[in-house]
């Protein structure tokens, strides 16, 4: 069986080449949660290197819970 996510108020399962479609009702619909907010740096102060500095990313709402990851340049840094 083969299962893709629909869009509106249901699910759509597809069995197979898509001969049958079931709807099955969302209990809680999907949405973005707000833009991300970055608390620990005041915007224009100068970070000399090897200087320590904490940061905190805050996402509140969305459904599901939004997943953040940390970048530097464009590798994500792990922690």
């Amino acid at each position: 069986m083969l299962l893709f996510p629909g869009v509106g108020l249901g699910f759509p399962i597809t069995e197979g080449a898509g001969y049958e479609t079931i709807f099955l009702p969302c209990k809680e619909p999907a949405y973005s949660p707000k833009p991300p907010i970055i608390l620990g740096y005041d915007a224009g102060t100068p970070l000399q290197v090897g200087d320590m500095q904490r940061f905190n990313c805050v996402a509140t709402g969305g459904n599901p819970p939004a997943m953040l990851s940390w970048f530097k340049g464009d590798r994500e840094v792990d922690f």
